[in-house]
């Protein structure tokens, strides 16, 4: 066999390997997580970057408050990876004035177990990154462990979740330094590429008023690898006060 013939093969393999690469490539979706309090117990595709990034505006009783979350995504394999959260931009208002600054960040180690064809279960440990300025965050970090099961059933997407946190600094006198929270969310295609989804959540803490949110969030898949979303969300605390909040953002998953 002639240099030339051996060039020839190897280049018909060559280009063949990268077109199989790229129809697999092509095939990646997106896992976001973001609007819900809640994630999934899957992981992002393994060795590629995946980025969350969006705008909330939230109203409480006197104040205003808006925020930018940022996730980074990456995943090791198909059982652990790691997330990296921050917050570019958070705004303040109330009566007495206006604060602006960089808010405080999460850095979570997520762990996937896959039980059965669309059941999944999964862990993540979290630590607050009291890089807040302005006096916009904790003064220490917040350590949280949550607990996920995801579920596929009818065309129906599930993630329950329930976590404990320990805050590192100080609480008020009487309240404890540990609360626990948990979410239910249901999604399911709407039609062509858009999706609906609901999620109830709520928290406790000893010594302090505890909180149940319903939150209803719409997305739309521009491709594959680009889902847009956008959220409502209604907080009661204490049954007697209403706080309301409202977002949107874009997932993307950066492969070829």
């Amino acid at each position: 066999m002639t240099h030339i013939s051996l060039l020839r093969i190897s280049g018909a393999g060559l280009l063949l390997g990268l077109s199989q690469l790229a129809a697999a490539e092509s095939d990646l979706q997106a896992n976001p997580y973001r609007p819900s309090v809640g994630s999934p117990a899957t992981l992002p595709v393994p060795g590629y970057l995946e980025v969350e990034f969006g705008v909330a505006n939230a109203n409480t009783s006197g104040s205003n408050t808006k925020t930018s979350p940022l996730l980074l995504k990456y995943a090791f394999n198909d059982r652990i990876g790691v997330t990296l959260g921050l917050d570019p931009l958070t705004q303040v208002k109330t009566d007495s004035g206006r604060t602006r600054g960089f808010g405080d960040g999460n850095l979570t180690l997520k762990l996937a177990q896959p039980i059965a064809e669309g059941f999944n279960i999964g862990e993540e440990f979290s630590t607050t990154l009291p890089i807040a300025t302005h006096d916009l965050g904790s003064n220490r970090a917040d350590q949280t462990i949550n607990f996920i099961v995801s579920n596929d059933f009818s065309g129906f997407h599930s993630d329950i979740n329930l976590n404990m946190t320990h805050y590192g600094d100080h609480q008020d006198e009487g309240v404890s330094q540990n609360a626990w929270g948990w979410s239910a969310g249901l999604s399911h295609p709407i039609v062509g590429k858009l999706s609906g989804g609901i999620e109830l959540s709520g928290t406790g803490q000893r010594g302090t008023d505890s909180t149940i949110q319903v939150l209803e969030s719409v997305g739309y898949s521009l491709s594959n690898k680009t889902v847009l979303d956008f959220y409502l969300a209604q907080q009661k605390i204490n049954s007697d006060t209403n706080n309301y909040s409202f977002g949107f953002g874009i997932t993307h998953l950066f492969a070829k």
